[in-house]
């Protein structure tokens, strides 16, 4: 089993010749509460998004084409907090991307050796209600090429309850319907094969499928001092040809208009809670 272990500030994601995948800073303009002002929202959003404004909210608004190219509304909330960060313990550029259709505050991510997709977009998001704060990580086109993933950068606390989401589709390689549900796999061998899987550690102890543990509230041990990270990985017996490339369908038409796959997690804690530091 190969682990690759992700750190956000990799040589790949900050130069050579995927630099165009992290263009870091372009100025928008908007008009807000009937004021022109300027916003610098940092990202490549809007090479792939029209009639874009910030409203009175600081909430970004536009039209962005999805993964199918097609024209679709979305926001980002908060749009102005994304800026550099000191998630993980460094300094990490926050950039605006479009990703498949929806806007969205992101930390990291690389292209595939191929070249021909970008894997593990990790975006984050973090607000507080009276009792509690709640954070959702999420991975948009998580790595398919390996068996297991590592993500550093994407820690929970023993004081947070843990709820998982997922869904979207994986090109598998191979000959004709080669998409593959990443949550419930259909077609042959997909009982073994084909499911992106899970593991956090104590309360996920070992790889899982992602399938098993979704929307269920997940808690740690009694007695649990450190914090942890997530690792997730995916169910192959070749990897070289996997990603998010040339869609079909799937086999009983299982990927029919679902694109790349994604994990999302949200942790929640009660704002009383003493915190044990993500570094």
């Amino acid at each position: 089993m190969f682990t690759h272990n992700k750190k956000f500030m990799d040589k790949r994601f900050t130069g050579g010749s995927k630099t165009s995948f992290l263009v870091l800073v372009l100025a928008l303009s908007c008009v807000r509460a009937g004021a022109a002002t300027q916003v610098q929202s940092a990202g490549p959003y809007q090479q792939s998004c029209t009639s874009i404004h910030v409203d009175q909210n600081d909430t970004l608004l536009a039209n962005c084409q999805d993964y199918f190219n097609r024209a679709v509304q979305t926001s980002l909330p908060h749009s102005s907090s994304c800026a550099p960060s000191s998630i993980g313990g460094g300094a990490l550029p926050g950039a605006i991307w479009n990703v498949d259709g929806t806007l969205r505050c992101v930390y990291s991510s690389h292209p595939s050796l191929s070249g021909r997709d970008i894997f593990d977009i990790v975006s984050y998001s973090s607000e507080y209600t009276p009792s509690s704060q709640i954070t959702v990580w999420r991975i948009d086109h998580p790595e398919v090429t390996t068996a297991q993933t590592i993500y550093e950068e994407v820690r929970f606390d023993p004081t947070e309850t843990l709820v998982i989401d997922s869904g979207g589709c994986v090109q598998t390689g191979g000959k004709g319907s080669t998409w593959k549900s990443y949550v419930k796999p259909l077609g042959d061998e997909s009982n073994r094969l084909y499911s992106g899987m899970i593991q956090v550690p104590t309360v996920i102890p070992t790889l899982v499928r992602v399938g098993t543990e979704l929307k269920v509230p997940l808690h740690f041990p009694s007695g649990q001092q450190t914090a942890v990270s997530l690792t997730l990985g995916y169910q192959d017996d070749g990897f070289s040809d996997n990603g998010y490339y040339a869609h079909d369908n799937g086999d009983d038409n299982q990927c029919s208009g679902i694109g790349p796959a994604w994990v999302e997690i949200t942790a929640t804690t009660n704002v009383q809670s003493s915190r044990v530091k993500r570094k």
